[in-house]
């Protein structure tokens, strides 16, 4: 669905949903592997996430000191879907009401027009109000974590293995319904992708979808898939020696001056 296997230079694909399928190279090779992200990103682990429906919060900003929100299909906010999560990430990361550590501060370290935002129920444990009704505990924020840590340490041994930097990939593919969907600058905002990447952004949709249609359609293109098989080397990162350490590197945000 990309080309990329038949265009010169290098490229990265990212389809993230439960789990995220991840590719790097060009028509000289390609290497493949496969995250573990679990169901963070499609809002089933988190206390107040759904689908991306009708009601579900899909946008969060933060500007003039307060936070704002779009709701799919407008009205009263039931829930919050993944584009909505990493926005709320990326913005509670620019406000200051989380820290690099994806530690949620307590109400009385916030500024105090923010301090309405956190707050702390009887048995002590926090969460942020993204919306009426529509809360982030401390718990959902280490569960977003652990899922972009492990599509990120995916990102940095494919650099590895191939020998390249970040500054070496010309274009980065977003695939898969709640891919294509978030914001490339809060998905770099939060290390999920490569900040240097934000720009490089192309959003395919339903690749997998366009994909099996054009194997199914196109004279030739059994042949040309196998021909992408037999170049495409697939890496075990359960097996990888690196991947551990660079798993556990990028549970940390990215720090901004």
């Amino acid at each position: 669905a990309t080309g990329m296997a038949e265009r010169g230079g290098v490229r990265l694909l990212m389809d993230i949903g439960t789990n995220g399928e991840l590719v790097l190279g060009g028509r000289d090779g390609l290497l493949s592997c496969s995250v573990a992200c679990g169901s963070a990103f499609e809002g089933a682990e988190i206390s107040c996430g759904m689908r991306s429906v009708p009601g579900a919060i899909s946008r969060v900003s933060f500007a003039q000191g307060e936070f704002w929100y779009v709701v799919i299909g407008g009205g009263y906010p039931k829930g919050i879907c993944g584009t909505g999560i990493v926005d709320a990430l990326a913005e509670m990361l620019k406000s200051g009401v989380i820290d690099g550590t994806g530690r949620l501060l307590e109400p009385d370290e916030l500024p105090e027009g923010l301090r309405e935002t956190v707050s702390v129920n009887k048995k002590g444990h926090l969460s942020f109000t993204v919306a009426p009704g529509v809360k982030l505990r401390a718990a959902d924020i280490r569960k977003l974590q652990l899922a972009k840590a492990a599509v990120r340490a995916g990102i940095d041994i494919l650099l590895r293995e191939a020998g390249m930097e970040t500054a070496d990939v010309a274009r980065l593919y977003l695939a898969g319904g709640f891919g294509s969907a978030m914001r490339p600058e809060s998905a770099a905002r939060i290390g999920l992708i490569p900040e240097e990447l934000s720009d490089r952004v192309t959003v395919l949709g339903n690749a997998a979808g366009s994909g099996a249609l054009r194997y199914a359609t196109e004279e030739g293109a059994a042949e040309s898939a196998l021909g992408i098989i037999r170049r495409t080397r697939y890496i075990e990162l359960s097996a990888h020696a690196g991947f551990t350490d660079a798993y556990v590197e990028r549970m940390l945000f990215p720090e901004r001056e």
